[in-house]
């Protein structure tokens, strides 16, 4: 395996303070700048280790059931990378301004915001997040001043090249569903539709110094919205079982959405394929035809190589 990184970062900044007075001594500063970002990520695999060369257990056979590679206990995805060869890059542009505002001598105002364009290598589809932020301290007298903030955040997640979806076969359930008494097909497919990870936070303190005693007090309040996390096939097959239901013949929600909504990323497939129709009787080792899982398949949007945190939600 050979796997190279280059990474380049461009600043531009012009700052100053203008002859703008409020009732204050000093005059409004302000700064704006621009700046742009490039990764590149190149792995190259050898020809055994390179799915899309050899999907199957026995090399240069190209059609199987479960497309798991020829190695032992191979993954579509680990620590160092994807099973397949691939080279992204991840350009980024962003522009960016501060005013700081006295106010009053004792009362000072900031204002700043960050826009971020994240662009594709993969897709015609780009990404972009506008983040603004404010903040304002008061010096009450010698030994009090009292401060706040807020503003939004973001977490960038770049969305994974387009592919075809990494098939496993034989895949056990979670243990409290009788593991590998259930035996599944799984389908990890790339999610091309993955949103920045947004949030909001806040807080507000004072700055006490009385001769030799300094303290800061500060209460933070933090949320996070459009929050990225991982997914598995574990989850999804939880998220089918009727609550309270344990074991291999764990009976099956057959109104989940999980079964019956079609997702245009996946194929126009639904999360999870049952061997057969669901009915009220239809548990997790309800044989072909049952409308269980056993036979079935899950998809979902895993890992892809280093990348984690593929899906958007709670």
């Amino acid at each position: 395996m050979h796997r190279t990184g280059e990474y380049s970062i461009y600043d531009a900044l012009l700052s100053g303070v203008t002859p703008i007075r409020l009732w204050a001594q000093d005059g409004v500063a302000f700064a704006v700048g621009g700046q742009y970002r490039y990764y590149r990520e190149e792995s190259d695999l050898s020809d055994l280790a390179d799915r899309a060369l050899n999907p199957c257990a026995t090399p240069g056979v190209m059609t199987c059931a479960s497309a798991s590679g020829p190695g032992l206990f191979s993954r579509g995805s680990g620590v160092s990378g994807l099973g397949f060869d691939y080279d992204r890059r991840y350009p980024v542009a962003s522009a960016f301004f501060e005013v700081r505002a006295p106010i009053f001598d004792s009362l000072v105002a900031n204002f700043a915001g960050r826009y971020e364009k994240f662009f594709s290598d993969v897709s015609p589809v780009d990404t972009s997040v506008f983040v603004p932020s404010g903040s304002i301290r008061w010096q009450v007298n010698d030994w009090l001043a009292l401060r706040g903030t807020a503003s939004e955040s973001f977490s960038q997640v770049n969305p994974p090249a387009p592919r075809a979806p990494t098939t496993t076969g034989n895949t056990a359930a979670p243990a409290q569903f009788g593991g590998t008494a259930v035996t599944f097909g799984t389908a990890n497919f790339p999610n091309l539709e993955v949103k920045p990870e947004r949030g909001f936070n806040y807080n507000v303190g004072a700055i006490v110094r009385l001769g030799g005693f300094r303290a800061n007090v500060d209460y933070y309040s933090i949320k996070i919205r459009d929050i990225s996390r991982a997914q598995t096939a574990a989850q999804l097959v939880n998220a089918i079982v009727q609550p309270g239901q344990t074991g291999p013949g764990a009976l099956i929600n057959c109104a989940s959405p999980l079964l019956t909504e079609p997702q245009a990323l996946l194929g126009g497939r639904p999360f999870v394929q049952l061997n057969g129709p669901c009915t009220a009787a239809s548990a997790l080792n309800s044989p072909a035809g049952g409308g269980g899982l056993a036979g079935g398949t899950v998809n979902f949007f895993g890992q892809q190589g280093t990348q984690t945190f593929l899906v958007n939600g709670g």
